[in-house]
Formats: structure tokens, C-alpha cells, sequence
């Protein structure tokens, strides 16, 4: 998430994990923004905590329930590329993937322990990796694109340019995204209704000339969750009227960057608000003694 006005240099990793990648500012007088699915759906949950990412004043580390996840996703990335080739790996060779992933993630220095013992988490991961393999992976095609990375125009007027960046886990053509989940299956109808990260990336993909509108003018997307017991699968639509009240969003939040407000609308209305999972905590509602 990037947002600049005027000329000279950024520096930028949205594209390359890992690593920073110098992009040219372009002085043309308007406000230029490149929001990412990511972070979209973190101004759904907190916009103070959308704002501190997006300036920096966020402390960055990751909980063990996001490296899990993480983990799960390499494992399945590793399989299918060897899938697209013709030999996918076996579920034991997959399962070994997600362990040394995990490995990797637990020496980074911004892990925090939040939910699991490791015991747990690479037992959690496990299932989650081991479903899949037993229950996606036979019904998935031999050819698929991973891990697409894509950056498409949302705005431009004579005020601002707003682009949505973001990588796609896979398309066969169509669209998936994988997910962990400790507390069993998704809400289908909350995703439905508001989920952003479905209308990111249908928009991106039809954009993009790869998506079909079906015959109710929708792109879909399909939920791959993996949980401890199983799989759950379901299709979220998204079409022009979402499209056009994404841009209504991305455009009143660009509005806020732009006049550099110092603090931005708080909530606490949901469990991510809590020691546990927010950085912020200490400097926004805990710092009122509130536990």
C-alpha cells in the first residue's frame, strides 16, 4: 500500500517478497495509490490499523496462526508446480514441505507464539496440507497459473490514480484462493455479502482478460477452506456493482491519505481487537486500561 504525490524515488517490496525494488514517482500534480487486497480488508477490520501499516508505525510481526498459513500455502504451491509438470508430489512429500516452511518462518525474529504450542500448529498444519492433497488435488486439472502477481488500474481523474495490487493463488481458469481455518468452516454468507478479497481479484482478472462474465455478469471465485476435520468449498460472485463500489471505497480512503490525517476512525467490534492479535493494542485501546 503506497501513496505518494509529487517526483523523485520509492522504494517498494509489494511484488518481490523479500525484496526492495526501486520504482520511479511520477510528478504529474495528482495522488498516486497502490492499495493491495491485504490491505483493503484491513481497513474493513480498522482503519487506525490500516493507517499505521500503511505510514509505517506499525510494529511488524506475524502470529503463529498466519505462519500456518504461510506454510500450508508453500506446501501447496511446491505440490502443484509439480502437478503442472505431471508428477505431483505425494501427500507425505507434501506434508514434509509445510514442516520445513514452518521451520523457516519460526526463525524469523517477528514470530509471536499467540494460539498454538508448535506441537499443535504443525499438527493443525498437517491436517490442513493432508486434506487438501486427499480431497482438492484429485479434482483439480493438470495445467493451472500460480502465484500471479498483477497490478490494474482502478481510478484515474484529474485528482488521483488509484491501482489495486495484489497475487493470485491460482486460476485453472478459475479463480481459488486457500485458506486455514482453526475454527472450522467460514460463514458462507458473510463472505458472500462483503468480502473484499473476491472483488479484488475478479475485478483484476477480468481486467486483465483472463475472467468471463457468466450469464448473470459475474466473474467467480471459489473458497478452498482447510480446517481440522475437512474441506469446505463454496463460490462467491462478484460483477460490475461490486466493482464500482470498490472504487467508491478506495476512493474515500485515498481521500483520507490525502489530507494526511493524523488518526483515522477506530473499532473494536470484532475479535482482532485484542493483545493477542493487533500490534497496536498497547498504543490504541489497551493504552486506556482496558484488558
Amino acid at each position: 500500500m503506497k501513496s505518494y504525490k509529487g517526483s523523485g524515488t520509492y522504494w517498494s517490496d509489494d511484488h518481490h517478497e523479500g525484496v526492495l525494488t526501486e520504482y520511479p514517482m511520477i510528478d504529474d500534480n495528482r495522488w498516486h495509490h497502490k492499495f493491495s487486497q491485504s490491505w483493503l480488508t484491513t481497513t474493513d477490520i480498522c482503519l487506525e490499523r490500516a493507517r499505521r501499516e500503511h505510514t509505517g508505525e506499525m510494529e511488524n510481526w506475524e502470529t503463529d496462526a498466519a505462519n500456518i498459513g504461510t506454510a500450508v500455502h508453500a506446501a501447496i504451491e511446491t505440490c502443484l508446480y509439480e502437478h503442472n509438470d505431471g508428477l505431483a508430489l505425494d501427500r507425505a512429500g507434501t506434508v514434509e514441505v509445510f514442516h520445513a516452511a514452518f521451520s523457516d518462518l519460526m526463525l524469523h525474529t517477528d514470530w509471536r507464539w499467540v494460539k498454538y504450542t508448535e506441537k499443535s500448529a504443525r499438527a493443525f498444519g498437517e491436517k490442513c496440507v493432508s486434506h487438501w492433497h486427499n480431497l482438492v488435488l484429485p479434482t483439480l486439472p493438470q495445467t493451472s497459473e500460480l502465484e500471479v502477481r498483477f497490478v490494474v488500474p482502478l481510478v484515474e481523474t484529474d485528482e488521483r490514480v488509484i491501482d489495486l495490487c495484489g497475487t493470485i493463488d491460482y486460476h485453472d481458469p478459475q479463480l481459488r484462493d486457500w485458506k486455514t481455518a482453526s475454527r472450522g468452516p467460514y460463514q458462507e454468507w458473510e463472505y458472500k455479502r462483503w468480502a473484499i478479497q473476491p472483488t479484488v481479484y475478479t475485478k483484476a482478472w477480468y481486467d486483465l482478460g483472463h475472467g468471463e462474465l457468466d450469464e448473470n455478469g459475474m466473474v467467480p471465485f471459489e473458497y478452498v477452506v482447510l480446517h481440522a476435520k475437512g474441506v469446505q468449498r463454496f463460490i462467491v460472485h462478484r460483477g460490475q456493482a461490486h466493482w464500482d463500489f470498490l472504487r467508491d471505497k478506495c476512493e474515500r480512503i485515498a481521500e483520507l491519505i490525502e489530507r494526511e490525517m493524523p488518526k483515522w476512525p477506530l473499532n473494536d467490534n470484532q475479535a482482532l481487537c485484542s493483545a493477542k492479535w493487533c500490534p497496536c493494542w498497547s498504543t490504541c485501546k489497551g493504552s486506556h486500561g482496558i484488558e
